[in-house]
């Protein structure tokens, strides 16, 4: 029996070095959204009958998805992800929350419009989210999610990202808001 203990005891030390996988979904908006649908990630408990407003609706429905990791990406707000960041933070879900970015880049690509995922760390604030968006943009109260930042030099708006602690990932690349049609035009 004293063989078998130690090879479970090397076991247990080989298991550090193993992948582990995990579910993830960087791109999930939120019923703050306004092309919010109902079916995604945690719409799927919705009834019909239910007294529940659809945040709540989407809470509960992120306690039984299954899913590790999510990065809540509104267009052009984050009140609701960062919340709910903080109030999810080491519950067993790590939600990331961000903002999917429309931007009209500086010419000759301004012709475009193109939508950039900006993600920060878990339980990071609105605050600290939104010292990337330009000082004219309303508030995020004010905001409808359809704004874009125009004339924006992507180079720096990365950077200024970084400088707050997040990334960047550009969304929808095969689609005309995605930068892969950009390059290819």
């Amino acid at each position: 029996m004293s063989g078998y203990t130690e090879l479970l005891k090397q076991l247990q030390v080989l298991k550090k070095d193993i992948a582990s996988f995990r579910r993830v979904v960087l791109h999930a908006h939120s019923p703050r959204s306004y092309d919010y649908n109902s079916t995604s990630v945690a719409g799927s408990i919705k009834d019909k009958t239910s007294m529940l407003t659809p945040e709540e609706e989407f809470k509960i429905g992120l306690e039984s998805c299954g899913i590790d990791l999510l990065g809540i990406t509104d267009h052009m707000k984050c009140d609701f992800a960062s919340k709910l960041s903080q109030s999810f933070a080491g519950k067993g879900i790590c939600i990331l929350p961000g903002m999917e970015i429309s931007i009209r880049p500086s010419p000759p690509w301004n012709t475009f419009r193109l939508h950039v995922l900006v993600i920060f760390p878990e339980g990071f604030s609105l605050e600290n989210i939104c010292k990337i968006l330009p000082p004219q943009l309303p508030d995020e109260n004010k905001r409808t999610g359809q704004e874009e930042i125009c004339d924006m030099d992507i180079s720096a708006f990365v950077k200024r990202v970084h400088d707050c602690g997040g990334i960047c990932i550009a969304a929808h690349i095969n689609t005309d808001r995605g930068v892969r049609r950009a390059f290819r035009q």
